[in-house]
């Protein structure tokens, strides 16, 4: 069977705990741990080279893009936008999106 990974992200501090839940909650139902590998970037070890956009490269290997958006927008990440703002890529590589609300 085919597994599909699939990048949760989010605002690193605000949402940690969320995106931990979700990333359980794959590995822990029956039927989505057979079909879903979650991939949450700080479970990553950093290279001895750091790249400051390395998260990139993680989302480009997955299937699926899983967006968590809650109060804060993050810091910059380079040309004034912030990591999860970066992450228009998986819009470029027309990877599926799943974009996520708190409502905190």
């Amino acid at each position: 069977m085919i597994r599909l990974k699939i990048f949760i992200s989010s605002v690193q501090k605000e949402l940690r705990e969320e995106r931990t839940a979700i990333g359980r909650f794959l590995v822990m139902d029956d039927f989505l741990r057979e079909c879903t590998v979650p991939r949450i970037f700080e479970d990553y070890p950093q290279s001895l080279r750091p790249n400051p956009k390395a998260y990139l490269d993680l989302l480009q290997q997955c299937q699926i893009y899983l967006l968590i958006i809650g109060t804060e927008y993050g810091s910059d990440a380079g040309g004034g936008l912030s990591a999860t703002h970066e992450d228009r890529l998986a819009q470029k590589r027309k990877i599926p999106t799943l974009i996520c609300g708190n409502g905190a």
